[in-house]
């Protein structure tokens, strides 16, 4: 048995899918895959020949060949129990488990849902992510240390960016620079020091890796909290009623 979309005006419709397809996109699908998804769900509710336009920047939908068409921006990513809340919706609509006039509330409340995690809790887990990626790629206890001293850097740009797309698929960057600059800034003030042996040369190139390895710890740090402890939340995509 399949909802029907009668409850619903078209416009409302309309609203309903494109927001669909939006938190998608806001979660981390492909164009590809939002498009599946949403079409999926309007074959489920009776609109077989629903047409949908999904890009990085916005999704543009109509119920069918020459109808008119409704289009929302995306603005910002989902976390995680949002994105898992956007599943289910998906599932609903899918098994005529969720009416579309309660997928549709579901949705506009969706970016004001609140985090499970404080403020606080975004800090601690990066602080822990930090150091547990260091561990893994530079397993020695100064690069552990560094790497953890260098988490808040990495959740501060989170923070910062979390409401726009663009600063937030750089932030890996953003947060790998500044880190390997703290990191070789420590490295160079250890090489100015008076060598006294031959093998300065080796220790420097063996620093120099370990600035490398600490860059690339806090690439996937600011990649696992964002995904993990995300906090920002954008005020436009999925019909956006508040922002914390």
């Amino acid at each position: 048995m399949t909802a029907s979309p009668d409850a619903l005006t078209d416009a409302q419709t309309r609203q309903l899918l494109v927001y669909l397809a939006a938190a998608h996109m806001a979660g981390g699908a492909g164009a590809h895959e939002a498009t599946e998804d949403v079409v999926r769900a309007a074959r489920a509710i009776g609109l077989p020949g629903a047409q949908i336009n999904a890009t990085p920047d916005g999704v543009t939908l109509s119920l069918g060949h020459g109808a008119p068409a409704t289009f929302e921006s995306i603005e910002g990513s989902l976390r995680l129990d949002q994105t898992a809340r956007v599943a289910g919706i998906q599932h609903g609509l899918e098994t005529g488990a969720l009416t579309p006039t309660a997928a549709l509330d579901a949705l506009k409340g969706l970016r004001a849902q609140r985090a499970r995690f404080p403020v606080t809790g975004m800090y601690l887990g990066g602080f822990t992510v930090a150091a547990g990626i260091a561990g893994i790629l530079q397993p020695t206890w100064p690069s552990v240390l560094f790497a953890a001293v260098a988490s808040p850097i990495t959740i501060a740009l989170i923070r910062l960016t979390g409401r726009r797309l663009v600063p937030s698929a750089l932030l890996p960057l953003f947060a790998g620079f500044l880190v390997a600059a703290a990191a070789f800034a420590a490295a160079g003030t250890t090489r100015s020091r008076p060598a006294s042996c031959g093998c300065s040369r080796s220790r420097f190139v063996s620093a120099m890796r370990a600035c490398a390895k600490l860059a690339w710890s806090a690439e996937h740090q600011a990649d696992a909290v964002s995904i993990t402890f995300h906090a920002g939340l954008p005020s436009r995509a999925c019909g956006a009623a508040a922002s914390m």
